[in-house]
């Protein structure tokens, strides 16, 4: 069921509109974060961008298709501090 994913009441609309144009929790993952840490202390204290990583590559791998990384707010610096992490520090 499509209710599984955390931050599903942020994210319901946009969710809906995905699974229309054939969007399903085999090719879409919600990752959410404590919006309260800095970027470094959330890769510490939870392996966050470590997890976005995995994430990422395994999507790529399975669907064979490019992955699209959608943010609200503060995510969007989190995505962009991640694309510089992952580019410095995880080849």
């Amino acid at each position: 069921s499509i209710c599984r994913f955390p931050g599903y009441w942020l994210w319901s609309k946009v969710i809906h509109n995905l699974a229309d144009i054939g969007y399903d929790p085999t090719n879409l993952v919600t990752l959410g974060y404590d919006w309260r840490l800095t970027p470094q202390f959330l890769e510490e204290r939870d392996g966050y961008f470590t997890q976005l990583k995995f994430y990422t590559e395994f999507l790529r791998k399975k669907h064979g298709k490019k992955v699209a990384l959608l943010t609200h707010s503060m995510g969007a610096n989190y995505v962009m501090f991640f694309l510089r992490w992952v580019t410095e520090n995880a080849g």
